[in-house]
């Protein structure tokens, strides 16, 4: 079965009692991603959707605080900063 973008879902899950992230996917970016990196599906993972489950220890995965989106005026001061860090580091 062909599965669309949308439905191409990818699952991250954990509890109190794991020791590590459980993620679940069918994407074939991810589970490159997943591979490239040394983690390994269990065969007994796979299912008739396609989905493989990949166990990564808990350290691994971070989760930050989204940036904050800068203002005109701050984006201006930053590059008039930068433009004199620069002039004064090429004396």
């Amino acid at each position: 079965m062909k599965l669309t973008r949308a439905e191409m879902e990818t699952i991250v899950r954990t509890s109190d009692a794991d020791d590590c992230w459980v993620i679940s996917t069918v994407s074939p970016k991810f589970i490159r991603k997943f591979e490239r990196l040394g983690y390994q599906s269990d065969d007994t993972a796979l299912n008739p959707d396609g989905y493989r489950t990949f166990k990564v220890p808990l350290n691994q995965v971070s989760f930050r605080r989204p940036r904050k989106k800068l203002s005109e005026k701050e984006i201006a001061a930053r590059v008039r900063s930068l433009h004199g860090a620069g002039a004064v580091a090429s004396r």
